[in-house]
C-alpha cells in the first residue's frame, strides 16, 4: 500500500482525505478496500474515532469521509482573505529573498486573489530603507509579473554580493562597526554582551519540559500546526560545523539548544497540544505576585469610570491623562444630562451628524463614526471647496467598507479643522482621504480624529463633548440633517416614492355589488354547508352550467392518486388521439374500481401529425412501451381499444413503420379487447386534449424583387415522351428541371471535379462504377452535359 501521512487530529481532515484517495487511486483498488485502508492512516485520537463507530454503520466510503471531516472540523485550516496581505512586511535584517517568500505562501493561502491588490500589498509590505523600494518606487513596473521578474534580479544580486563576501572573508558593514565597538566601563550606561543579546527575550516564560527538545520534535515533526523556520541568517562559514539542527536542518548548534525549537513547542503548548510533555509541578519562572498585583492596580486605575446619578440622569466620564508628547490639556469631567437633550425628538435612532469648519469652508453633514479607521472627504466636496488636486498625496492602500469591494482612494489632503465655538473650540491639521464614491454626507470623522479629541459621543443626546485648554467643547448634531442624509441614502433615484397610506383609518374597499338578489343553491343534495349563491333571474341552463362548473372544480381540487399495481396483475391501457397529440393511461382493476397507475403523452411531430389514425392508436401503444417498460415486461398488458389495432399490426401487408412496430411490440404479453367502459377512456381524452402543441410554423411569404428566367422545352415520340425546364437565378446559376427529379444545379468544370471526389469518398465508397456515381450526383441536385463520361474516367 502507498506511504501516507497518519493523522492525529491536529491537521486538515480534508488534506488527510485527498492525499489517501490520491494514493488509493494508483492501485484502483475498490470502495471496500479503501474503507478497511482508512484507519491504518490514523493515529491517537483519530484512531479512537474510528473504534467509536458501531459495527456495520458505514457503507462506502464517501459515508466515511463525510463523519471524519465533519468530526474533525475544528482541526481543519480557514482560509484567509487579501486584507491579511497587509500585515506581511519586510523586517530590518530580512532579505528580499526571505520576504518575497513569506508572501508568496501567504498569496497561496488566498483564493481568487486579485493582481492589483496583490501588487499593492507587495509594495507597502517593502521596507521603505531598502534599495529594492526605492527602484520600484522610482520607476513603477505596473504590474505585478514585472515587479517579480524585477525582484528575482535583485535577489540574484543580493546573492552574487554575499558570495562575493564569503570567498573574500569581509563581513557585512553592521558587524564591523559592532566589531570595533568597546565595552563601556561599569557603572554606566553599558550594553550587554553578544551573548546576553542573542538570547530570547521570552526564556523565563518558557514552559518546563519532560523531555529534550530533540525527543519532542522527533515525535511532532508530522504535525501540520508546527511552524517551521526560515533559514539561518547568520554566514555558514561563521557557525560551528560540527553541531547539527534538526529543527534548521543546518550546522551551528544543537537540536536541544534551538531556542526556535522552544519557542514554536512553546506555541503549540498555548494551543493546547503537547500537554504529555508539560512536566508535573510549576517549574518555570513567573512574575511575582506583588508584582503583577501592583500592574493590574495600575491599570485598572487607567480605565474611564462611568457612574450614573440616583436623581439626575448623568454619564461622568473621566478622561485619562493626557500624553507628554501631545498638548497638556486639563483633566476635566464631561458630563451629560437631560438639559443635552432638549430639542431632540424621541425615541430615534438617528447618527450625530454635524458641522465642521475645514480648509476655511463650513461644511455640513459631518458624519461622526467612530467605527471609521480613517477621515473620509468625498468627492463631490472636494471639488466644491475648489482644492487643487496636485495637493493630493499619494496613497496606494485600498479601502474598504463602501462596498463589498476595495474602493481605491483618490489621495491624502491635510486640512486645517476647527470644531466648536470659541473659546472653547478645537483647531488642528487633519488628513483626510479623498474617495469617489456616492454617499449622502459630505465627510466622516473617524476614530483617529475622536481619540486626537480625546472626544467623548453620546448618540442619545446627540452631542460630543471634548476637553480643551478654555473648558468643555461641544457640538450639536443637527437631527433633521441626519434624517434626510439617511433617506437619501436608502432612497433609489430611479424609483417613485411610495405612497403609504394610514391604517388606524377605518377605509373600506370600493366592492361591486349585484344588481338583484342572490339565490343559494346546494352543490351536493343534502349538503347544505356546499353551497353557492348565484342571481336569481338567470336562466334554467345558466343555473345547471354554474352548478356544473363548481361540482368540476370540487372534481378537480381533489385529483385521484396514482395506484401501485401488485405482482402478477393484469392492467389496463386506454389509447387515445387527436390530431396533434396522443395519450394513453395505464389503470388497475380493484373491487371493481378503476385506479390510474400511470400516464403518457406527446405532442405529435410534422411528419407524425400526417399519420392516419390507426398509425396514430399504434404510435400510442409503442410510445406507452418505450417509456412504461418495466410495467410491460412484469405484466400483461390488455390494450382496451375500438380500433382494429392487432388485425393492422399482424397484417403482411402493413407498412414498414408498422411492421418494425409490431416486432418490437412482440416482446410484451399484449391482449386486445374491444373497449368495454369509457372511465379511464375519459381519463386519456382529458390528458390528450390538455396537450397542448407547439406553435405551428408560420408561413413567412417574401417579395422577390429579382426576377428568374425560365426556359422549357419537350418532345414527343411513339414509345415515350419526355420535357425539360431551365432555371436562371439572378445570380446567373443555371438550374434544370425534369418531371421526376428535383431542381438540378448545372456545375462548371471545376466544381464537377470537387463533386465527383466528394461524393465519391463520401457516400458511394471506393467500389462503385461511374454509372451509379453519377446518378447519385444526379440525386444530390448537381447536374452537367458530360456527367456519365466524366464519372466513368474517374473511377
Amino acid at each position: 500500500m502507498p506511504q501516507c501521512d497518519l493523522y492525529d487530529g491536529t491537521g486538515d481532515p480534508g488534506e488527510h482525505v485527498y492525499q489517501f484517495q490520491t494514493n488509493m487511486l494508483l492501485l484502483q483498488v475498490s470502495d471496500a478496500v479503501m474503507c478497511r485502508a482508512f484507519p491504518t492512516t490514523l493515529r491517537k485520537a483519530a484512531h479512537a474515532w474510528f473504534k467509536s463507530l458501531q459495527p456495520r454503520s458505514i457503507y462506502s466510503f464517501g459515508q466515511l469521509s463525510d463523519l471524519f471531516q465533519k468530526h474533525f472540523v475544528s482541526s481543519r485550516s480557514r482560509r484567509k482573505n487579501s486584507a491579511s496581505l497587509l500585515n506581511i512586511v519586510q523586517e530590518k535584517n530580512e532579505s528580499l529573498a526571505c520576504f518575497l517568500g513569506r508572501f508568496n505562501a501567504a498569496t497561496l493561502e488566498i483564493d481568487n486573489l486579485d493582481e492589483s491588490v496583490k501588487y499593492t500589498a507587495f509594495l507597502r509590505g517593502l521596507r521603505p530603507t531598502s534599495k529594492f523600494a526605492f527602484s520600484v518606487n522610482k520607476s513603477p513596473p505596473g504590474n505585478m509579473k514585472a515587479l517579480l521578474e524585477k525582484a528575482n534580479k535583485y535577489i540574484q544580486a543580493e546573492e552574487y554580493l554575499e558570495t562575493h563576501r564569503d570567498r573574500r572573508g569581509e563581513g557585512k558593514p553592521e558587524q564591523k562597526k559592532r566589531s570595533r565597538e568597546v565595552t563601556p566601563p561599569e557603572g554606566k550606561s553599558a550594553k550587554r554582551p553578544k551573548r546576553d543579546e542573542r538570547r530570547p527575550k521570552d526564556t523565563f516564560n518558557l514552559t518546563p519540559l519532560n523531555a529534550k527538545p530533540s525527543q519532542i520534535l522527533h515525535e511532532i515533526k508530522d504535525n501540520k500546526a508546527l511552524q517551521w523556520p526560515d533559514r539561518m541568517k547568520s554566514r555558514p562559514n561563521k557557525r560551528n560545523k560540527d553541531l547539527w539542527c534538526h529543527f534548521h536542518n543546518d550546522h551551528g548548534h544543537t537540536t536541544d539548544n534551538c531556542g526556535s525549537l522552544k519557542r514554536a513547542i512553546e506555541a503549540l503548548i498555548k494551543r493546547g497540544q503537547l500537554r504529555k510533555f508539560v512536566a508535573p509541578g510549576d517549574g518555570r519562572q513567573q512574575t511575582p505576585p506583588a508584582m503583577k498585583k501592583e500592574k493590574i492596580e495600575k491599570r485598572m486605575r487607567e480605565v474611564h469610570r462611568v457612574r450614573l446619578e440616583k436623581h439626575t440622569p448623568e454619564v461622568c466620564i473621566t478622561s485619562p491623562p493626557p500624553n507628554k508628547k501631545l498638548k497638556t490639556v486639563p483633566a476635566a469631567t464631561i458630563t451629560f444630562s437631560d438639559d443635552d437633550s432638549k430639542g431632540i425628538k424621541t425615541p430615534h435612532d438617528d447618527p450625530l451628524v454635524i458641522t465642521i469648519k475645514a480648509g476655511n469652508f463650513d461644511v455640513k453633514r459631518v458624519l461622526i463614526d467612530n467605527g471609521s479607521s480613517a477621515e473620509i472627504l468625498f468627492h463631490d466636496a472636494f471639488e466644491k471647496m475648489n482644492i487643487p488636486t496636485d495637493r493630493l498625496r499619494k496613497m496606494d492602500t485600498p479601502l474598504y467598507g463602501f462596498s463589498n469591494h476595495p474602493v481605491a482612494a483618490e489621495g491624502i489632503i491635510a486640512l486645517p479643522v476647527a470644531i466648536g465655538t470659541p473659546p472653547a473650540q478645537a483647531n488642528f491639521m487633519l488628513d483626510f482621504v479623498v474617495v469617489k464614491v456616492p454617499s449622502a454626507y459630505n465627510a466622516i470623522l473617524g476614530r483617529p480624529a475622536l481619540n486626537r479629541l480625546q472626544a467623548v459621543v453620546s448618540t442619545y443626546h446627540l452631542k460630543m463633548k471634548f476637553p480643551t485648554e478654555h473648558g468643555i467643547g461641544e457640538v450639536k448634531g443637527d437631527q433633521t440633517t441626519a434624517r434626510q442624509c439617511y433617506v437619501t441614502s436608502c432612497r433609489s433615484k430611479n424609483k417613485e416614492a411610495l405612497i403609504i397610506e394610514d391604517l388606524r383609518e377605518d377605509t373600506k374597499m370600493q366592492r361591486g355589488e349585484p344588481v338583484e338578489d342572490l339565490v343559494s343553491i346546494e352543490v351536493y343534495p343534502g349538503e347544505e354547508n356546499k353551497t353557492v349563491r348565484i342571481g336569481s333571474n338567470l336562466k334554467e341552463d345558466t343555473k345547471l352550467e354554474l352548478k356544473s362548473f363548481e361540482e368540476l372544480k370540487t372534481h378537480l381540487s381533489s385529483p385521484p392518486l396514482l395506484s401501485k399495481p401488485f405482482p402478477g396483475e393484469d392492467l389496463l391501457i386506454y389509447l387515445s388521439v387527436t390530431e396533434v397529440a396522443v395519450s394513453t393511461v395505464l389503470i388497475r382493476e380493484e373491487d371493481g374500481v378503476q385506479k390510474p397507475i400511470y400516464y403518457v403523452s406527446k405532442v405529435l411531430q410534422d411528419v407524425e401529425t400526417r399519420y392516419p389514425k390507426i398509425d396514430k392508436i399504434a404510435l400510442a401503444l409503442i410510445i406507452s412501451a418505450r417509456r412504461l417498460r418495466p410495467y410491460f415486461q412484469s405484466h400483461t398488458i390488455v390494450v382496451l381499444t375500438d380500433q382494429p389495432l392487432r388485425k393492422v399490426l399482424m397484417s403482411p401487408e402493413a407498412s414498414g413503420r408498422l411492421v418494425n412496430w409490431s416486432v418490437e411490440l412482440g416482446e410484451f404479453d399484449l391482449q386486445y379487447k374491444p373497449r368495454t367502459t369509457v372511465k379511464a377512456q375519459a381519463l386519456a381524452d382529458f390528458i390528450v386534449e390538455c396537450t397542448l402543441p407547439e406553435d405551428p410554423p408560420q408561413l413567412v411569404i417574401s417579395e422577390v424583387t429579382d426576377p428568374w428566367n425560365l426556359y422549357v422545352d419537350g418532345s414527343s415520340a411513339v414509345g415515350n415522351s419526355g420535357a425539360g425546364i431551365i432555371l436562371i437565378s439572378p445570380e446567373g446559376t443555371l438550374y434544370k428541371k425534369s418531371f421526376s427529379l428535383p431542381y438540378l444545379r448545372c456545375l462548371r468544370p471545376s466544381e464537377s471535379l470537387y463533386a465527383l471526389q466528394e461524393v465519391h469518398e463520401g457516400i458511394c465508397g471506393q467500389h462503385l462504377g461511374g454509372r451509379t456515381l453519377a446518378q447519385k450526383i444526379l440525386r444530390q441536385g448537381y447536374c452537367w452535359p458530360t456527367m456519365q463520361k466524366d464519372a466513368i474516367e474517374f473511377t
